[in-house]
C-alpha cells in the first residue's frame, strides 16, 4: 500500500505496519499517543515520517 494508506490505517486501526525495506521483525504502531516499534520504543511520529517520505518510502507498505 501507499504511504498515505499505510498511515491511515494504522491511525484508524492502531495495528502494525511495515515497510518492504524493514527488516523481518520490524514494524511500527500507533498506540493512541505514540509511535511504536516492534520493541516498544516511542518514536517521534514527524522525525519517522519525515525520513520515511519521497521515493521508495511512497510505496511498498503493508500490514502486519
Amino acid at each position: 500500500m501507499t504511504r498515505q494508506e499505510a498511515i491511515a490505517y494504522m491511525l484508524s486501526t492502531h495495528k502494525p505496519i511495515a515497510h518492504e525495506l524493514f527488516g523481518k521483525e520490524e514494524f511500527v504502531r500507533y498506540d493512541g499517543m505514540n509511535l511504536k516499534d516492534e520493541s516498544n520504543l516511542c518514536l517521534p511520529y514527524g522525525e519517522f515520517w519525515a525520513i520515511r517520505s519521497g521515493g521508495v518510502w511512497e510505496d511498498g507498505w503493508f500490514k502486519v
